[in-house]
């Protein structure tokens, strides 16, 4: 079942699963970086969609949304190659109040930003998505 809710805009629900099919690969081809994120950072992914994957840009980029513990979180992978690791650094400490340099973010390919008291269930989120994720980065 497919949603059209804009004129070429199309909305497919999924689930936990076909999101982990989904996510999974783009995860373990260490091209993109990948964020968990608690809905209350979804400021941060508008951000780094707008700045860097728009137009053409926008298939390196894959937002999935959902609902886990009676919370909303946005699953998001995007291409490192259009986004240098500074940038991402600036935006995760800009937008997301992330305590993190240039050289950690670019030693990362994982990030969690979550509000502290919903920290543990966005890490048990990517855990249950892609069991222990190598390079994770987490900040409340």
């Amino acid at each position: 079942m497919e949603i059209e809710n804009d004129p070429g805009f199309r909305v497919r629900p999924i689930g936990w699963e076909e999101t982990r099919e989904i996510l999974r690969p783009l995860y373990d081809d260490r091209e993109h970086w990948i964020l968990v994120a608690h809905v209350e950072a979804s400021r941060l992914i508008r951000e780094i969609e707008r700045k860097y994957y728009l137009g053409d840009k926008n298939a390196d980029f894959t937002l999935i949304t959902g609902f886990w513990r009676g919370e909303t979180y946005a699953l998001c992978a995007f291409r490192k190659r259009r986004m240098r690791p500074y940038q991402l650094a600036s935006l995760l400490r800009q937008v997301a109040g992330f305590k993190i340099s240039d050289a950690e973010a670019a030693a990362k390919d994982f990030f969690i930003p979550a509000p502290t008291p919903l920290m543990q269930d966005a890490v048990d989120l990517a855990l249950y998505l892609f069991d222990r994720p190598a390079g994770l980065a987490m900040a409340a």
